[in-house]
């Protein structure tokens, strides 16, 4: 699916959540390297949410990664609560500020991450997110990794062999 097609299917969805939902509401953010609710560069970026007093809301931010790896989210916010969130479909689960959560995946794809939150203060509260991804080394990278720290070894251990004088 291109970005144009993801985006006119995220704008639809998004409309359709607005169209259909009162007090609860939904969107789909896709996260891109640009302005909005929702960045991410195929390493970093992050997630910056404002939830109106008195209301209920489901979203649901979309990452796309170009290999394998692992990501870690961290959740902070203003007098929030954050009800249950959950990785590509995963087992749900209830976000404690300030601890870290990695998902690892297994290829190259878009991950969603699904985030439930409720405000019963009196005024719009925020919840923000980071969202690191580092990628896995390749079998490939690993076997040169692995070579070259036996040639340095090799190397090192002839030059002490060849250094070693004996004097009479």
């Amino acid at each position: 699916m291109t970005r144009f097609q993801r985006i006119l299917t995220a704008a639809a969805v998004t409309a359709a959540a607005f169209g259909f939902t009162g007090s609860a509401s939904a969107a789909n953010f896709i996260c891109n390297p640009a302005p909005g609710v929702c960045t991410f560069d195929g390493t970093t970026g992050g997630i910056v949410n404002s939830i109106a007093k008195g209301s209920t809301h489901t979203d649901r931010f979309y990452f796309t990664v170009s290999s394998a790896g692992e990501f870690l989210f961290n959740w902070t916010t203003s007098k929030l609560s954050l009800t249950s969130a959950n990785f590509n479909g995963g087992a749900a689960f209830a976000p404690v500020f300030g601890q870290d959560y990695s998902f690892n995946v297994l290829a190259a794809g878009t991950y969603f991450l699904e985030v439930t939150s409720h405000n019963s203060t009196e005024r719009t509260s925020t919840f923000v997110t980071s969202a690191d991804f580092a990628a896995v080394p390749e079998p490939a990278m690993w076997g040169m990794m692995i070579g070259g720290f036996g040639l340095g070894g090799m190397a090192m251990r002839r030059r002490r062999a060849l250094g070693t004088a004996t004097f009479a």
